[in-house]
């Protein structure tokens, strides 16, 4: 699987928090996201901007199976009521359609799985 520049920068956003549509994460937890993804980075001196990190691990996991995992990790919010649950849902219909234009899209569902093309990836 590959993203475009467009569906990278959103997912930033989403990942960040810095789009202010879902929870900040510290530069510690944006190391535990993507260490629940693979990778074996640890906080400390010299990390780059959140932002730069986010983009560059995106950026890194271009055509592994692991980013179909990210994605989905990234949109796995639990709402705490039903304005919350529809922002999640406008957040995510919103990636979708950048998401398309790589040739994917995300559905909703009570279990992991997306579309990749017309087929369905649990």
């Amino acid at each position: 699987m590959h993203l475009s520049n467009d569906a990278i920068d959103f997912l930033v956003d989403v990942i960040t928090g810095d789009g202010k549509s879902t929870a900040y994460r510290s530069g510690p937890k944006l190391v535990d996201f993507f260490n629940m993804h693979g990778e074996v980075d640890l906080y400390g001196q010299g990390f780059p901007s959140r932002h730069v990190y986010v983009r560059e691990k995106l950026r890194s996991m271009q055509g592994e199976e692991r980013l179909k995992g990210v994605i989905e990790t990234a949109f796995d919010v639990s709402p705490e009521n039903e304005d919350e649950e529809r922002a999640a849902e406008d957040l995510a219909f919103q990636f979708s359609r950048i998401f398309a234009r790589d040739g994917n899209k995300l559905k909703k569902c009570f279990h992991q799985g997306f579309y990749e093309g017309n087929s369905y990836h649990p």
